[in-house]
């Protein structure tokens, strides 16, 4: 994560590094919790329609791309990093995309998609977690996944069941899925 630089660490882009802007809170997810989270995702990934909330630097959505999703979404509200997000998708060729400038919750109550998986990675020591986890319910479906980084433990979320969780230093990582299913 170096000078504003990220390494995609696996599939068809694997090794290919990006730059992402240098916005205050813009904090990416590490390597080695990107790399935990996609081996938890792998038989998930091909095909799946996502969408990461929170974009900042888009790592993310591009691991998921790299590892055959059919499509992402990327919901960012500042101006600043969506246009580096939209510089970030052309100079990497990426397809099958869509980059929304608005704030999540704004995307999330206007949006009539649902998702194969979520990504959900707010600003740490905001309130934006507990503002947007109320509103997914519409937008996943049974077999969804939601993923969640935070720089607090997790035990549970309303509507949801803890499939997986870890953490890499100071960050906790959780995969869930809507309560009452059976994986």
């Amino acid at each position: 994560m170096r000078n504003g630089q990220l390494r995609i660490i696996g599939g068809k882009w694997r090794g290919r590094k990006i730059s992402f802007s240098q916005a205050p809170d813009l904090r990416p997810s590490p390597d080695r919790v990107r790399e935990t989270l996609f081996n938890w995702l792998q038989s998930m990934i091909p095909g799946a329609t996502c969408l990461e909330l929170y974009a900042g630097s888009g790592i993310l959505s591009l691991e998921a791309l790299s590892r055959g999703a059919r499509q992402v979404t990327l919901v960012e509200k500042l101006p600043s990093v969506h246009r580096q997000l939209q510089t970030t998708f052309d100079t990497i060729q990426a397809q099958n995309y869509s980059i929304s400038c608005s704030p999540a919750a704004d995307f999330v109550h206007d949006t009539v998609e649902s998702y194969d998986i979520v990504f959900l990675d707010p600003p740490f020591d905001s309130d934006e977690l507990s503002l947007i986890l109320p509103m997914l319910g519409p937008i996943m479906h049974e077999k969804s996944y939601l993923y969640v980084e935070t720089n607090r433990e997790i035990s549970d979320l309303d509507g949801f069941s803890k499939y997986r969780g870890s953490r890499a230093g100071k960050v906790y990582y959780y995969l869930f899925t809507p309560l009452d299913v059976c994986r």
